[in-house]
Parts: structure tokens; sequence; C-alpha cells
């Protein structure tokens, strides 16, 4: 939550009057020194509309020696302040060297709550309240350990302890011609609703089924969504954590409460309900509005439709693909899939997203992927059942020079879970010229993005997971774990565009217990990566196109890249190391990249090898510890190492 602070400043004879100290009740002992708090609502606030702060003028605030926390304490000072033009100021004396905890509440007239000052706590009376009420709005603080050093003066600004839930229509003068004449609403919600509050923690309590009766609805209110009008309006005391509660709505002019289940509100945030709700409820939006704080949490629109889904993505709201729904985008282009705040894309198990052959989601400031939770992701040949599916038109051919994506991640973190993407796997070309410059691979990531990739499956035409800058500032963070990735990619397909399963730019990437599978190539690691592959499920490995030699290396390592392998089993299909090995496969290889890069550097501490390490410019043998051959009885895996 936001804390507006600003600076101590020695304010001698220029203290500012006290609005209203004379019931202050106890007087500490001792040196004094002058101490003057101007107590500021929020800027946010001062439009002319609900949550304006007008209301909540009468200000009581109680005096704590520090040191017990949220515990019951008798106040050593208690006063009142009356706020004008949002602002309160109040002015004591308390003695120096010591340390206080002090405690505001605003409220307005005979609003339902009380303030118990030893036990820092506020009740919700919520009997006989009534919606669209603004009065009921009310703001907290707790300045905690402040000490005294002499003359102090410090401008605080109060939060709210509530969320507002909004709600909001657009067909009033519809629901009139069809007879549906709505003057009044109330709101219920809920257990989730609190009725005490600890000042001083923060932390509510209490759970109760709360209405909000029948009052007219609010006039000369602007809705904070543009073209709809209020309907209805509440404050409800709830966590500083994001939580979802089930809100019904009622009028009197239709026999119709629609109820919108799990509805997410936070302290000090406005979620907004709205839609064609008298006469059209089923179909609705919710978001939270930033006006109160940020970040700005946003609502799941649920998806059906490709209409659905490209609303969401203009909207910025999460977007969830229920269960058993198929959703073809194959006429939606690229710039209507971009996400440039944070969103999250839920696809049910077994649910599926599909593109167009020439579009992708665009990542900006994070993106998050969700699917089926009790997915599996291993392995190549027992596939998963599931996951929720993104992919994309794999019959269509839009020529030589296209490329495919799935998602392209210029900024923040890309997450996935419980998902299978498949980025048509045979599709083997690179774009070509300056209107297509990229590779074709299911994931690609820029710059300093951050990708975590949990219990999933990604299969790629080419590259899988690709990294893209060469030679730029590059500090990406890639973490993949329990998941499984393949390319079948390979020169043979057309001689001009091929591709390693995956290719890692950036600072650092971690691989626990993965499967990478290629054909030309499974990993490989550039641009100072400092990569760690480790866990016993670990799986690198490359196989030949049936009647073909033309697989390469599970791994390979250049541009001065480093990585560690701890455990795993590494095979490649073929010899390729040109006399350097005598026995085994091509499996672990550092290099120039073929383009006089500096090579990449392996240190290995466990796993199980197909064959020794080597460098394939200097024809050099990597040598940790020692080499220990294992039994024919684990072959084609002829090696591991002694530990450190």
């Amino acid at each position: 939550m936001k804390k507006v602070f600003f600076a101590f400043l020695a304010i001698g004879a220029m203290t500012l009057a006290s609005c209203s100290n004379e019931d202050m009740d106890v007087k500490p002992a001792g040196a004094e020194g002058t101490v003057t708090f101007t107590a500021s609502l929020p800027a946010s606030v001062q439009s002319r509309d609900y949550s304006d702060g007008q209301t909540a003028k009468n200000l009581t605030y109680a005096i704590y020696e520090a040191g017990q926390g949220d515990a019951e304490q008798t106040p050593l000072i208690t006063g009142t302040a009356t706020f004008n033009n949002l602002k309160a100021t109040v002015t004591t004396t308390l003695a120096t060297g010591k340390t206080y905890d002090i405690i505001f509440w605003a409220q307005a007239d005979n609003a339902p709550y009380a303030f118990d000052t030893a036990k820092k706590t506020v009740t919700a009376t919520y009997d006989g309240i009534t919606a669209n009420n603004e009065s009921l709005d009310a703001f907290f603080w707790a300045e905690k350990d402040l000490t005294v050093t002499g003359p102090v003066s410090k401008t605080i600004t109060l939060t709210r302890p509530f969320a507002q839930v909004n709600v909001g229509t657009n067909d009033f003068a519809l629901a009139e011609k069809a007879g549906l004449k709505v003057t009044q609403s109330s709101l219920s919600f809920s257990t989730n609703v609190a009725n005490a509050i600890n000042l001083y923690s923060g932390a509510v309590s209490g759970e109760a089924e709360v209405t909000f009766g029948l009052a007219n609805i609010p006039a000369g209110e602007t809705f904070p969504v543009a073209n709809y009008d209020y309907l209805a309006m509440a404050y409800v005391l709830v966590a500083a954590e994001k939580q979802t509660l089930d809100v019904t709505l009622a009028t009197d002019g239709t026999p119709n409460k629609p109820v919108f289940a799990s509805v997410p509100v936070q302290r000090n945030y406005r979620t907004n309900i709205y839609g064609a709700l008298l006469t059209n409820p089923a179909v609705f939006n919710v978001e939270i509005n930033p006006d109160y704080e940020k970040p700005d949490y946003k609502y799941e629109v649920v998806a059906k439709t490709a209409e659905d889904v490209v609303g969401g993505f203009e909207k910025g709201f999460d977007i969830t693909v229920p269960e058993n729904t198929e959703i073809d985008l194959s006429g939606v282009p690229s710039d209507k899939l971009v996400a440039d705040d944070e969103m999250t894309i839920t696809i049910a198990p077994d649910s599926k997203l599909i593109l167009a052959d020439d579009a992708f989601i665009t990542a900006n400031n994070g993106l998050t992927l969700k699917g089926g939770s009790s997915a599996t992701s291993r392995s190549g040949e027992t596939i998963v059942l599931a996951n929720g599916i993104l992919t994309n038109k794999a019959d269509t051919n839009p020529g030589p020079g296209y490329y495919k994506n799935l998602i392209k991640v210029y900024g923040g973190e890309l997450i996935i879970e419980n998902m299978t993407l498949i980025n048509d796997p045979d599709w083997h070309y690179h774009g070509d010229g300056v209107e297509r410059p990229f590779n074709s691979a299911a994931i690609m990531y820029w710059n300093d993005a951050k990708i975590t990739i949990t219990n999933s499956r990604v299969i790629s035409g080419e590259f899988a997971l690709c990294g893209m800058g060469r030679g730029g500032v590059n500090t990406a963070v890639v973490n993949l774990k329990d998941s499984y990735f393949e390319s079948t990619s390979s020169n043979i397909h057309n001689g001009k565009n091929w591709a390693y399963c995956m290719r890692i730019f950036g600072s650092s990437a971690t691989l626990e217990n993965c499967e990478v599978k290629g054909i030309q190539g499974g990993f490989s690691a550039e641009e100072n990566d400092n990569v760690v592959i480790k866990g016993s499920k670990t799986k690198f490995y490359t196989v030949n196109t049936e009647g073909k030699q033309d697989a390469f290396y599970p791994v390979y390592v250049s541009s001065s890249a480093c990585v560690t392998i701890e455990d795993g089993e590494f095979i490649g299909a073929n010899n390729r190391s040109g006399g350097v090995l005598t026995e085994g496969t091509s499996c672990l290889v550092s290099g120039d990249n073929d383009n006089n890069y500096p090579s990449g550097n392996i240190i290995i501490k466990g796993g199980k090898f197909s064959g020794k390490a080597y460098n394939h410019v200097t024809k050099t043998i990597y040598q940790p510890e020692s080499w220990v051959a294992l039994d024919e009885s684990e072959a084609p895996l002829l090696w591991t190492v002694k530990a450190e």
C-alpha cells in the first residue's frame, strides 16, 4: 500500500494551530517537543465523484508509548480534529527521547463505526445500512515508532480500510422501453466481508454476510468506466491482500438478482462491475480500478469466442478459456493480441487457443499462461493428458521466408504453468528480409525478460525457446522446471534453415528435471550465460530422422557461455567429433558456433553421458576430476564423472 511521507521539519515558533486538541486527557511528563501532524486524504480522491473523501470530516487520534504493537493498550493522549479541504492539523507536545505509536481514524458523522482506542480496533455495524451511501467512507493510518528528539512536523496520508464496489450499466433507456423502471438498488456480499479491523496491524477479523439495503440509485456521480452509469455502490471492509467474494445485485424494477461470482476485491482498491446489467445480466465485465492504488488487478474475461479473447487483450483483462472449449483465432492478426500490461491467460485442461499461422501473442510487460493443474510434462513418448493448449494453424503454408511464432516476449516475465505449446512442428523456415527478420520459435524473448516454465510441453518445427538480440545487452533470466521441449528441425528439410531445440541468451538460466529433444540439436547456450542443468530426471538427447544421420549435439556451448551440469542423462545420436572421440557419441560440445565466436565453457559435476565432453575447435576433451566408465547395461550411456 502506498505510504506518502514528507521530511521532518523543525517548526519553532511557526507551529500550526491545532484544529481541536482541547479534549486531550493526558500529557506526558518530562522535557517536551512540539509535534505537529497534518493528516491528509489521498490526492486521488479530490475529484468530484464517489470517493471524494468529503464526508469523512471527523478525525480521531490516539497516541501510545511504542512497543506494544497491536496489543490492547491505554493511550497516553486521545483527541479529535476536523478536516477542511481534505486536511486536518493536530499539534501536541510529547516527551523528547521517547518513541510513540499514533493511530488516526476519520469518518463521517453518525457512521456505523466504533473506534476502541484501547483495543486499537474499529468495529462496523452493518444492521440497517443501505447501498449508495457515501457517508460510509472512512480512512485510517498508523504512524509507528516515532521518536521525538525536538520539534517535529509531518504530513501523513490516510488510506481506506475498504474496497469500493461499483456496479454500472449502459441500458437504462433500453430497460425503460421494455417496461423496467429502476430507481433503487442494493448489494449483498458473501461471507468474506470483515466487521472489524486492528488499525495498528491492519488485520481484519470477523466474517459476515452483508446486505446493503435498497436506496436511490446514485445521481450526479460519474461511473469510473466511460459510457456506463451508476447502478449501485458499497464500501466493504476487507484485507490488504486480494480476495474474492460473490456479489448479488437487486433493484426495485426487476425480480432478477444477478450474482457476480468470485469478484476480486482488495483494500483501498476500487472494483468495477459493468455491462448491460438490466437487460442482459449474464454478460458483464469486472475490473479493479487503479485510481486508489496500484498495481491494477484485472478480473478475467470468460472467453468462448475469438471476439471474447480480442476484447480481453483490448481492455487488458485476464482471460479464462473454460473446459472443453476450442477457440479459433485464425482470423485475428498479431496486433490484436498484444499484452501491454501484466495479464493472465488461463486455458482449462484439454481446451485450446489456435492462432493464425502468421500470428503471435506479444508480451510487453508480463504474461502468465496457466493450464490444467494436474498436468504431467514427461515425456516425448508418454504425452501429457491434462494441459491447456496454445497452438497455431499447422495445415497452412504461408510460403518460404515466413516464420511462425506463438509468443514474443519484449519485457516483464513470461510464466507458463501446466501448458502445451505447439508451434507447427512441420514448419522449418526462418523469416527473411526487413519485414520478416525473425526465426520460427514457439517462444522468443529479448533483453531483460524473465522466462519461467514449469510442468509444461513446448514443441516446435524450429526453436521451442529462442533468445534474441545476439551481441546486445541481454540480461534475461530463464528458469525451466519439470518440462518437455522438442524441436523437429533438421538441415535436411530445406537445406537453408535449421535450429536447435532451444537457444538461451541472458545472464543466467536454470534447467531442472527437464527433457530436451532435438534433431539438429538440443540445447545451445550463448552470450555469457551462467547455466545450471540439474535434477535426476533431466534428459537431453538428439535423434536422427528415420533413414538419415542428421542429428547433432544435445548440448552445445559457445560465445563465452558457461554451463554447469550437476545431474541427468545426455545422449547424442552420432559421433561428429572428427576423431576426437574414440568411443561413444558427440554429447557435450563447446566451440565457436561456426562463426569465430569465443568458445564456451562446460563444468561437469555429475550426470551420465553417451560420450566425453570436448571442444570441436581445439579438438580437446574436457577433463573433470575423472571420467568413470559405466556398466555396459547402461548403454548408450558410457560415462559418468567422479564427484569432486
